[in-house]
């Protein structure tokens, strides 16, 4: 039996086309990045700049212009504004850790006067969150003992968690540096790229009675749904990453909470992470807040951002996303551990845009009506 190509393309042509499309994107994995931002920069820019079109009755050139002179103004701004402050307040935790270590020493000490049973589960915890290495080591410089004392467990904890923060620092600095790089070229493209929409739209569907007819019918539809469900997802949680950042910030201004800048740059990028996101930005504020020595202070922050989550997730979440995206919580959380093992970041930031996709357009998956919604009349 001879083989024929013809006829073993035909019968697995759906498989060879996106085996074809995942390793142009495994190629082109280096350039994850810019490809990312750059998309991420058209989605967001481009329904502003047709408003301007649409009220101020400028031509698309000239509007796309404006919304991009405008992003590069704050962007600029950031740069020559915000980072400067940034940097400086993030040295200045770093100055102050030992401080930070006194401070959190003398309220593991006052609580254990107050609440003995509340300092017994907290030793469990700091007996548990040392590693063995560290714990060796001190019972190394401590050959008389045959464990590490209750007393030295905070200290430990805390030099353990200062000498990550001493570690760490220069590597957000650099990467920071590094994110503006690619910020800017992802700009320059993006401009490019919104100037020339409709033409490159028109050379796309040229490929429809191109060689390439196949592959653009059979992945045409399914990335212009899954840029359409990530793109939406982005332009929902950004607005949703500067209404929680505004919100924090006034209410770390109004407690009197140091480093607010850099607590700021933390809460939006971590903005974008779904649920867990909340308990990576909290955990840098109570920290500082235990540094100024004032349990209180403590307390209030982490009131503070529930007051704040529940804000979001009752009044942004579906003002914003509506109908979008609803996907239960548990799972969000699942997605997240498994995005961030697998893929790190990115597997983070995409996983439940991802996923909803998936189950939406692959899988068919259809999201229940809510109780209401399903319990009122068909006429209302």
């Amino acid at each position: 039996m001879n083989f024929s190509f013809d006829s073993f393309y035909e019968q697995n042509k759906r498989v060879l086309i996106w085996l074809c499309f995942f390793a142009g994107l495994w190629l082109m994995r280096d350039y994850v990045s810019i490809l990312f931002l750059v998309f991420v920069l058209c989605y967001l820019t481009g329904p502003v700049s047709k408003l301007i079109q649409k009220y101020l009755r400028l031509p698309h050139y000239v509007a796309t212009t404006l919304v991009f002179l405008a992003v590069l103004v704050a962007c600029g701004a950031f740069l020559q504004y915000v980072t400067p402050k940034v940097v400086k307040e993030a040295e200045a935790v770093v100055a102050n850790a030992g401080k930070l270590e006194a401070g959190v020493l003398k309220l593991h000490r006052e609580l254990a006067e107050m609440h003995p049973v509340v300092t017994h589960a907290i030793v469990s915890y700091l007996r548990d969150a040392i590693p063995d290495m560290v714990e060796a080591a001190w019972l190394k410089e401590h050959p008389d003992s045959q464990m590490v004392t209750a007393e030295a467990l905070p200290r430990l904890y805390m030099g353990m968690l200062i000498a990550k923060l001493r570690l760490f620092t220069p590597q957000i600095m650099a990467f920071v540096w590094h994110a503006t790089g690619t910020l800017l070229i992802s700009l320059l493209f993006a401009y490019l790229i919104s100037l020339d929409t409709a033409r490159l739209r028109a050379e796309m569907a040229g490929l429809r009675r191109s060689r390439l007819r196949h592959f653009h019918e059979e992945t045409a539809s399914a990335i212009v749904n899954f840029a359409d469900t990530v793109g939406r997802a982005l332009q929902a949680q950004f607005l949703i990453a500067c209404l929680n950042t505004f919100l924090t910030v006034l209410g770390l201004l109004f407690l009197g909470l140091p480093a607010v800048t850099v607590l700021a740059v933390i809460v939006f990028f971590c903005s974008f992470i779904p649920v867990l996101g909340v308990f990576i930005s909290t955990t840098p504020m109570v920290i500082v807040a235990l540094g100024t020595g004032n349990l209180l202070m403590a307390l209030w922050v982490v009131l503070l951002i529930i007051i704040i989550h529940v804000i979001e997730a009752y009044g942004l979440n579906p003002l914003i996303y509506g109908r979008q995206l609803r996907i239960n919580p548990v799972l969000v959380l699942v997605i997240l551990y498994i995005g961030h093992r697998a893929f790190g970041v990115w597997g983070m930031l995409l996983g439940v845009p991802v996923t909803h996709y998936v189950m939406r357009y692959v899988l068919d998956i259809q999201a229940e009506p809510d109780h209401e919604t399903s319990s009122r009349p068909s006429g209302e």
